[in-house]
């Protein structure tokens, strides 16, 4: 327990340090000032309650909220236009849902991020996890009709209007069909696209690339220098070599990602002592009337061979250092498949076998990476029970250092 308090204190104060990158932009406010700045990218999937800016490089950070807010750009990444714009706010609930199909618009003034720009617009504002696109044609932007509601048998029922929209406004021979377009971010933004440069019109794109291409794969091979434990027994280091499949998100500046790396673990050993296993009692000596007891000596062997196959599936976060380095930290749960499970304790002709379970535990790690290429990580895996019976309880733990290479970057 000292340990993994150490290792949380230690990965809390790192994160201080580790920011995201501010990247230079602008920002205008709902009072007409345009602020060139560093701004905060933190990648939002939704819409911003608040950013975070600095004036140059070196000065403090501040804050301003979305209410205050009329446009922030950043380059290539980033467009939030504020609009007067019709909305019905729906949830994902279905008791929460009406028995209504036909929407109730209210307009309100909304920040909306832009997803394509060109002669057609599509804008997105996500409220309590639901989408709502936008679309915009000349100069009146006007919603991308879709509404989730029960019908008259309590079923999920769809209001899918926008296909209409598409067919209508938004055709193009060379378009696929509208209704095979999706009401989502990437189906809408690919037709958007497609729509454009069918008319021959450019279009400036933010965030879609990274969605339609998918997150990024990273192979590293892996050695292992660790330490294993087993309750009562003596520590053995090993040497391991793996493998590690890592898929990084994307979203979030390419900063989360999801990673497994199956690993062969084992301890062996073996050891026969001398133990007292009785006493042999004495008549008491007449002329002291004390009783002699001398001890009776057994020998006991211990003999374990435990071998097993770890199959970590965890979820790394990453905090950018500078240009070329970062640390990161992992936390994920360990599977563990055994292989051999040998545990036998014999003294003279009594043998006992202690059985061994696979079992589940968590693992936790903190990590350094430069330039995408080679990693160290610290590895923690807590002790978890590989046999609790009402006589014995054995714990296994492994404290390790991982050296990784990525093959694919």
């Amino acid at each position: 327990m000292k340990k993994i308090l150490a290792l949380v204190v230690l990965l809390t104060s790192c994160t201080i340090y580790a920011q995201t990158k501010f990247e230079k932009g602008y920002f205008i406010t709902t009072e007409g000032n345009k602020i060139e700045c560093l701004i905060k990218n933190e990648d939002w999937y939704g819409i911003p309650s608040e950013i975070k800016y600095k004036l140059e490089e070196n000065s403090k950070i501040s804050t301003i909220t979305e209410k205050s807010l009329s446009k922030v750009y950043l380059k290539g990444k980033l467009l939030l236009e504020r609009h007067n714009v019709l909305i019905d706010r729906y949830s994902k609930n279905l008791k929460e849902l009406t028995n209504s199909r036909i929407t109730n618009y209210k307009e309100e003034s909304l920040l909306l991020k832009v997803i394509v720009d060109g002669k057609a617009r599509l804008l997105k504002y996500v409220d309590k996890g639901v989408q709502y696109f936008y679309y915009q044609f000349d100069s009146e932007i006007k919603p991308l009709e879709y509404k989730l509601y029960k019908d008259s048998k309590g079923r999920l029922g769809k209001n899918l209007n926008y296909q209409k929209t598409l067919r209508e406004e938004l055709n193009c021979d060379k378009v696929e069909q509208q209704k095979s377009v999706k009401y989502t971010e990437i189906d809408l933004t690919e037709y958007f696209i497609n729509y454009n440069e069918c008319n021959n019109n450019t279009n400036e794109v933010y965030t879609y690339s990274r969605l339609a291409e998918g997150g990024k794969i990273n192979l590293r091979g892996k050695v292992s220098f660790g330490q294993t434990n087993i309750t009562n027994y003596p520590s053995q280091f090993s040497t391991q070599f793996g493998l590690e499949l890592e898929y990084v998100l994307p979203f979030f500046n390419n900063t989360v990602s999801v990673f497994t790396e199956p690993t062969y673990q084992s301890y062996s050993y073996k050891n026969m002592s001398q133990i007292i296993i009785g006493y042999d009692v004495s008549v008491p000596v007449p002329s002291t009337g004390e009783t002699v007891t001398t001890p009776i000596f057994g020998t006991e062997e211990t003999n374990i061979n435990y071998s097993s196959i770890e199959l970590p599936f965890g979820v790394r976060k990453y905090f950018l250092l500078n240009n070329s380095s970062k640390i990161f930290l992992n936390v994920g749960f360990n599977f563990s498949n055994t292989l051999n499970k040998e545990f036998r304790i014999k003294i003279e002709n009594n043998e006992t076998n202690i059985p061994i379970e696979s079992r589940i535990s968590y693992l936790m790690g903190f990590g350094y990476e430069f330039k995408n290429k080679i990693s160290a990580e610290i590895r923690y895996v807590p002790n978890r029970f590989i046999n609790s019976d009402n006589q014995d309880s054995t714990t296994y733990s492994n404290f390790s250092l991982k050296l990784g290479y990525n093959f694919l970057n």
